[in-house]
């Protein structure tokens, strides 16, 4: 069964603008399967917005990118110095920015569809690790909505990674809302 958005404590709202940033920082001008870094950042933030997240869950897909990810190479930030994302989206965003980036796909999607969706390798350090079930949703939702970005728009990803992801999805139910696993089923059913 799907879960409820998580509640969230009320962190200090950003000072600069993070979608005026994220432009700045070239993302534009960022090739992304097909479109550009800056539109897919964007429209996964959307996506969040869409399924009722809270705002700091936002922000983190909105920069989900930014120290790289285990399927795309290029970083906007070090994450030898957090600090600087934490500054522009929060200290609890960029928490979710940095294990989504750090995380070990691989390890994480298969031990996700055999009974472990807590598990988690951090690919920049080695660490493994058992998340709390806060971060866990977190990182599924956010994991959900890049998948589904890329699919809204790419016929041929959607056809590729169906089945892979409607298990991987089906595996990680109680961790993800209800909105985003109605829009999985829409756009891949």
């Amino acid at each position: 069964m799907a879960r409820e958005p998580i509640p969230q404590e009320g962190p200090a709202a950003p000072t600069r603008d993070p979608q005026t940033e994220l432009a700045n920082l070239g993302t534009r001008d960022i090739a992304h399967l097909g479109t550009s870094l800056h539109e897919h950042l964007v429209n996964t933030y959307g996506l969040l917005q869409d399924f009722g997240n809270q705002e700091t869950l936002c922000l983190a897909g909105l920069y989900h990118a930014a120290y790289s990810t285990d399927g795309f190479s290029e970083a906007l930030f070090d994450p030898k110095d957090r600090t600087l994302l934490a500054d522009l989206i929060g200290a609890e965003a960029e928490t979710i920015v940095y294990h989504y980036c750090a995380s070990d796909r691989e390890y994480a999607h298969r031990l996700a569809t055999t009974g472990q969706p807590c598990a988690f390798r951090d690919r920049f350090t080695g660490t493994r690790l058992t998340l709390l079930q806060s971060m866990a949703c977190h990182l599924w939702e956010l994991t959900l909505a890049n998948e589904l970005e890329i699919a809204i728009r790419n016929q041929a990803f959607r056809d590729r990674n169906r089945a892979e992801l409607t298990e991987l999805f089906q595996a990680t139910e109680p961790f993800l809302s209800r909105a985003a696993l109605q829009r999985f089923h829409w756009v891949f059913c």
